[in-house]
């Protein structure tokens, strides 16, 4: 059973174990298959989810759901060894899950929207079910929002949802993610304000950084302090890793800080002041050791005259000689001692140092040396080979076809819309050896539309 990986990522963690769920269902009815009717048999066995309280709400007895499911299977189940697939129409649902979830404004999956996209779903017999027991798709929709609108515990606990959460900048969420990584590297079960901060301080190109050097605030003795603080924990796999309480409320926190200031997003700052506010966790006790406090980072803020809006912007302009001398710095690798930025260097440079390349391939689960390794030696043996047919895309046409790419996805133009212009060329070695290593065209392309924002919601200095 497999889904692409960026959406995966959206579900909430009572969603994501509905889907482990419908697997045992379909297993343990005897189904090679899963099917609508074992994700809405999971969601009525499950407790304390947004799906079950809708149909609380709606006057469902989930006994009586289960009863009418369990109707159309023979009471003797034989059990089949077979590696399960979702059938078209749980695909379908799914994708009607995320839709709902989209049209909420919701940066998240959770079993409500998965509840509409069985509803939506026609000709699924876990509707007809639900629809003759009485369910309307437009009161569900109603009861959804009103959960939304009570922040419930179901999204609140879900830790993979900052990653989209569109009311942070896009540097902010790259933040967060990464101190769940760093978490995971040392096997340590929550994520506790001290990764946070660690990951913040990692990085000199932000508005935090900048406000803690303006502060003179040694970010070495940080790291420092960092280390000393830090205690063991009970181990745990990636999957396990989940943030503390004390690194929820930070985060939380920021976005009360945004709205102070008046920006549209949280930012690394407010993150920072975040932290601060949250006196429960060690960053805030190492900051103030530091003898910070938010009101000194938001004057450093306002008296820098900075503003978080680059974090949300791609780090490459649409100027062509701009481009070429960027590009250029990047490209570590220089084929026969060529001046010119060709676009398979381009490529190299981009999956070697690109920062937003790097995270896709991280959420890929695939090596950005390894990847550039076999691009380069594909390159070579084309050109040792006379065919130049990677050299047949310049670099002016290849950033045109890149805007493309963005103004088809309605986003600000930025690194990962050079590789989806070459994938989607094809006819090259470059392309052919991305394609080899696991990046195609609609693999990276799901994972664009998903993590890059959107045209619009750039500006965070825009009040309300």
């Amino acid at each position: 059973m497999s889904y692409h990986y960026g959406m995966w990522q959206m579900f909430t963690g009572p969603a994501r174990a509905a889907v482990f769920d419908a697997q045992k269902v379909a297993e343990e009815l005897g189904q090679s298959y899963i099917a609508p009717e074992h994700f809405l048999l999971a969601l009525v066995r499950m407790r304390d989810t947004n799906a079950l309280t809708a149909l609380i709400q709606m006057g469902f007895v989930v006994e009586d759901v289960e009863k009418e499911i369990l109707k159309q299977f023979p009471s003797k189940k034989q059990k089949l060894e077979a590696d399960r697939t979702l059938t078209p129409r749980s695909r379908q649902a799914i994708d009607f899950a995320y839709d709902e979830a989209r049209k909420f404004g919701h940066c998240y999956i959770g079993t409500d929207h998965l509840l509409l996209g069985l509803l939506r779903e026609r000709g699924n017999f876990a509707g007809g079910v639900l629809k003759k027991l009485g369910m309307d798709l437009h009161r569900c929709r109603d009861i959804v929002r009103g959960l939304s609108k009570e922040n419930s515990v179901e999204r609140e606990s879900d830790d993979a949802t900052y990653s989209f959460d569109q009311r942070y900048s896009r540097t902010a969420r790259k933040v967060i993610r990464r101190a769940m990584f760093a978490a995971s590297d040392e096997g340590q079960k929550l994520v506790d304000t001290e990764f946070l901060l660690m990951s913040i301080i990692s990085e000199e190109d932000h508005s935090a950084a900048k406000v803690l050097a303006h502060l003179n605030v040694d970010v070495e003795q940080i790291k420092l302090r960092i280390v000393e603080t830090s205690t063991a924990s009970e181990s745990a796999t990636e999957s396990q890793v989940r943030f503390s309480p004390a690194t929820h409320s930070a985060i939380r926190l920021a976005i009360e800080e945004a709205t102070l200031m008046g920006h549209d997003r949280a930012g690394t700052v407010h993150l920072l002041m975040g932290l601060v506010r949250e006196e429960a966790g060690r960053a805030a006790q190492i900051l103030r050791w530091c003898n910070l406090d938010t009101t000194k980072i938001r004057e450093a803020f306002e008296a820098m005259n900075l503003d978080t809006s680059d974090e949300n912007r791609g780090p490459y302009q649409e100027d062509l000689d701009e481009a070429k001398v960027r590009f250029a710095k990047i490209t570590r690798v220089h084929l026969e001692r060529q001046l010119s930025v060709q676009s398979d260097l381009l490529c190299i440079g981009l999956l070697r140092e690109g920062a937003t390349l790097q995270s896709a391939l991280v959420d890929l689960s695939l090596d950005k040396e390894t990847v550039a390794l076999a691009v380069y030696s594909a390159v070579l043996a084309s050109r040792r080979s006379q065919t130049a047919e990677n050299s047949s895309i310049t670099f002016a046409d290849l950033l045109a076809r890149a805007k493309t790419e963005a103004k088809e996805l309605r986003q600000d133009f930025d690194e990962p819309h050079f590789l989806l212009a070459m994938l989607r060329n094809g006819n090259t070695a470059t392309a052919r050896a991305l394609q080899a290593n696991g990046i195609t065209y609609e693999n990276l392309r799901d994972w664009v539309a998903l993590n890059l924002p959107s045209q619009g919601h750039i500006d965070e200095r825009n009040p309300g």
